[in-house]
């Protein structure tokens, strides 16, 4: 018996076919997510609606300070296109590294063992998916780009930043969003 094997062109247009039909998916699925919410569907959120993140702003120089015991190490501390290699397009010459704490509902045991108060404050927020210090090098510009899901909304704690804060700023949709030390926003980055 023979075996046949795929031309490199057939398997070109079976992946753009099931990339495209996945965002096809993808899309309507979060179209269903965001209908069940009880925040709305806004770029930006009202810390209001997260009432667990007073706690994280209430202790964040504890987080800062096990977040700098972990930066003395900075070069171990992967990127994120070493972590994910979907994220290749925006994490470029090792400027962006990631720690990661919780990954898809999951406490890290390593890493959690290297931010106790940390990971404690983390176990308590509800639904959490993922959590980790994000690392940008000085200068470093993360290039636009949308999330997967509209489901799922995005918490950032501001520990260490430039003192010229508002250059270290984020946008989202027509917002801008300017760290703090200790202040915390919530967005949606679909």
């Amino acid at each position: 018996m023979a075996q046949v094997q795929a031309s490199p062109d057939f398997k070109k247009k079976k992946h753009k076919f099931i990339k495209r039909t996945g965002k096809k998916v993808r899309d309507v699925l979060s179209e269903f997510l965001v209908g069940q919410g009880t925040v709305g569907d806004l770029p930006v959120f009202d810390n209001e609606h997260f009432p667990f993140l007073k706690e994280l702003e209430d202790n964040w120089e504890d987080i800062r300070a096990e977040a700098e015991a972990i930066l003395q190490h900075r070069e171990l501390i992967p990127t994120f296109d070493e972590v994910s290699p979907d994220q290749a397009r925006i994490s470029k010459d090792k400027n962006w590294r990631t720690f990661f704490l919780f990954g898809f509902r999951t406490m890290l045991e390593k890493n959690t063992k290297q931010a106790p108060k940390t990971a404690a404050l983390l176990s308590k927020i509800p639904g959490i998916q993922t959590a980790w210090f994000s690392i940008l090098s000085p200068g470093y510009h993360i290039p636009a780009h949308k999330g997967v899901t509209r489901g799922i909304l995005t918490a950032h704690l501001g520990l260490i930043i430039p003192k010229d804060a508002e250059k270290c700023r984020i946008r989202v949709e027509d917002q801008t969003l300017v760290w703090r030390e200790g202040k915390t926003f919530v967005f949606c980055d679909a």
